[in-house]
Order: C-alpha cells, then structure tokens, then sequence
C-alpha cells in the first residue's frame, strides 16, 4: 500500500474541497435567483396580458395566443423546439390515408379521363397480354370478358384486342386506409350498374307486356270464336225448328185433305 500523504498536504487538499463547495454553492444560489427572477418576471408579463395591459403573445404564424390558456397547454415540450401557442396540439404532418370514398374517387375521374380521350386499341396482341382479349393489363385467369374459343382468342387470331383496363397509382396520391387497402370492389361504379339493371329491368317489363298483351289478344280472339259460334248453333237451332215447324205444318195440310176425301 502506498504511504498515507503528509499531513500539510492532507490539509491543503481538504481547503481545496471546501473552496470547490463554496463555489458550487455560489453558483446554485446564483442560478436559483436568477431563476426566481425570470419566473417572477414572466408571471408579472402573463398577468399583464391577462388584464389587457400587454399586447397577447403571438405564435409562428402570428396569430394570438390566447393569455387565459392555462401553461400546460401553450408551454411546448421540448422534443418540439420552443415557442408558444397551440399548433403542437394539431395533428402532426404525416402521409395522407386514403379512405374507401377517396379511393374510389380517385378510379371514376380516372375512367371518365380515359373515355373523354378515347384509349386506342392495339393492332395485335403483345407479348405478356391478356391470351383471351388481349388487354395488358391482366392476365388470362382474371379476365372478366367471355371466354373465347382458341381459333377467335387474341392470341392465336390477333384481332379484336381489347382496349387496357384503367389503372390508377393510388400510393402516389397518399398510403391507402385499412379499409381501402382490402377493398374488393375498389373503383365499382354503382351508377353504371344501376344503369344496367335498369335496362334489363326495362327490356323484361317489355317482354311481360308484349306478352299479356298477345295473351289477352288471344282471349279475345277465342272469346270472340265462341261467341261466333254460339250465334251461328242458335242460328241453325232455330232455323232447324222452323223447318220442323214448316215439315210439320205441311204434313198437317196433306192429313186434312185426306179426311175430307174420305168422308165424300
């Protein structure tokens, strides 16, 4: 063990100690006061402003900062920077969501886009399209036209290639929404199908019509026949009594003569 230090320098280093304490109690003393002060001070600028006295503190963008607003709702963390007001409350700036409304939105302009240009249609099939119409925009397996016989499909006849489906990026425009992200009939038009269903409708209402028109036609036809039918057999009915009652009349005349002949 190294030998203990001679008691003068044993001294000399406790005054440096107490020396160092001294300072450091100084220093804090110092500080507190310091702070004790900007704290009053800043107490006495919120009560002013509060009274009116002192024109309202104003944030970034210069608008006021209401002085009735208790600290801990102006006062800025300091993970944010400094500076008062309320704008750390506001949402923070982030990538937008895109919900199942938006998304759909944004598919419809993008279908109207591509009508009001009139998309072409390619002169041939290409390679990696659609085999059944020739759209490169899906595949053979997701085709949503009729399927086609393999003499007529797009790729061994190259003719009738359909036009490319509409494709909307919608990650450019904003992260898509949990709902948005999963939804299966994204850029369905309703009004399209409304339209549709409307027409079959139409066309089955027609058909219902032509037909109970031609069966009440009908009936009136047979209606008409049996009515026809029943005058001409009433017809003949009487007319068959009438000669009965001629044929009658007649053998009634030749008995009478008959008779008198006789009683001569």
């Amino acid at each position: 063990e190294p030998p203990p230090p001679p008691p003068q320098e044993q001294e000399q280093q406790q005054q440096r100690a107490s020396r160092a304490s001294r300072a450091g109690a100084a220093a804090t003393m110092a500080s507190s006061s310091s702070s004790m002060a900007e704290r009053r001070q800043n107490r006495k600028i919120a009560e002013a402003r509060q009274a009116g006295t002192l024109a309202p503190e104003t944030d970034e963008d210069g608008r006021m900062v209401n002085p009735h607003n208790p600290e801990y709702i102006t006062k800025r963390p300091w993970y944010l920077g400094e500076g008062g007001g309320i704008k750390h409350h506001a949402k923070q700036k982030q990538t937008h969501l895109l919900s199942l409304v938006e998304a759909d939105e944004l598919v419809n302009a993008a279908r109207v886009e591509s009508k009001r240009k009139k998309r072409q249609r390619a002169a041939g099939y290409r390679k990696g399209a659609c085999q059944n119409c020739g759209s490169m925009t899906h595949k053979a397996k997701d085709c949503l036209e009729r399927p086609r016989s393999k003499k007529t499909s797009a790729r061994h006849s190259g003719l009738d290639i359909a036009a490319d489906d509409v494709t909307v990026d919608l990650e450019q425009h904003g992260k898509l929404a949990f709902d948005a992200k999963r939804d299966g009939y994204q850029g369905f038009d309703v009004d399209h199908h409304q339209k549709l269903l409307r027409e079959k409708f139409e066309k089955l209402e027609a058909e219902r019509r032509r037909v109970r028109r031609e069966e009440r036609e009908q009936k009136r036809r047979e209606k008409a026949e049996r009515k026809e039918a029943r005058q001409l057999a009433k017809e003949a009915r009487k007319k068959a009594k009438e000669e009965e009652k001629a044929k009658a009349k007649a053998e009634g005349g030749d008995g009478d003569g008959d008779d008198k002949e006789a009683k001569e």
